[in-house]
C-alpha cells in the first residue's frame, strides 16, 4: 500500500514552487475544469453547469491537479534550464519530463535529462539544484570530485538543497500517480 495520500482535498496546504497553497473551489462559465494559481490559493475552477455535489469530483479534481503542475513545469522547467544552460555552457540534447517516486533527475550518456515534474512542488532554490546537478552530468557522468566541484562552483551552497529534499522531498508525494 501507499505511504502518501492520493486524495485531494479542497481546502488542504499543497506546495507550489516550496510555498503553500490552499486547494481552494471556484466556479468558472467555462465548459471545462482546470486548475490556476491566484495569490496564496491554488484555484479549482468548476463549471458552473455541473451539479455542485459534483464539484468535489475527486478524479477530476485530482487529473485537473496533475495537469496543472506538468503544465506549469513543461513551462518553468524548459526556461529555468535554458537559463543555467546559458551560464554554465552545458546544454543538454534532449529534456523529457516524468513521474518518478525515487528520482528528481537523470542525464544519459547521450545528454538526454529526464526530468520529474513533481519537483515543482519544491522550492525555487531546490529546483535550481536538481537542474544544475543533472546539468553538471554532462560534464562529468559520475558523482566523482571534479563533478561535485562543478556543481558547488555553480551552487556554493547546494548543500542544503540536498539536505532538503533528505528531510522535505515528501512534500511533493501528493503528485505521485
Amino acid at each position: 500500500a501507499a505511504l502518501y495520500n492520493s486524495t485531494l482535498r479542497l481546502g488542504e496546504i499543497y506546495h507550489f514552487r516550496g510555498l503553500p497553497k490552499t486547494l481552494s473551489p471556484s466556479m468558472t462559465l467555462l465548459d471545462k475544469a482546470f486548475v490556476s494559481i491566484y495569490q496564496d490559493r491554488l484555484q479549482f475552477h468548476w463549471p458552473h453547469s455541473w451539479p455542485m455535489k459534483e464539484a468535489h469530483h475527486q478524479l477530476e479534481l485530482r487529473r485537473q491537479v496533475l495537469h496543472f503542475y506538468q503544465r506549469e513545469a513543461k513551462t518553468y522547467l524548459l526556461s529555468k534550464v535554458q537559463q543555467w544552460s546559458e551560464l554554465t555552457q552545458l546544454y543538454p540534447r534532449k529534456i523529457a519530463f516524468r513521474n518518478q517516486r525515487s528520482r528528481w533527475g537523470s542525464c544519459s550518456a547521450k545528454g538526454h535529462l529526464s526530468l520529474n515534474w513533481r519537483m515543482m512542488a519544491l522550492p525555487d532554490s531546490v529546483i535550481d539544484y536538481i537542474l544544475v546537478h543533472e546539468l553538471c552530468h554532462l560534464e562529468f557522468m559520475d558523482h566523482s570530485s571534479h563533478f561535485w566541484k562543478l556543481v558547488q562552483h555553480i551552487l556554493p551552497d547546494f548543500q542544503e538543497s540536498e539536505k532538503f529534499l533528505r528531510d522535505h522531498g515528501s512534500m511533493a508525494d501528493f503528485l505521485l500517480l
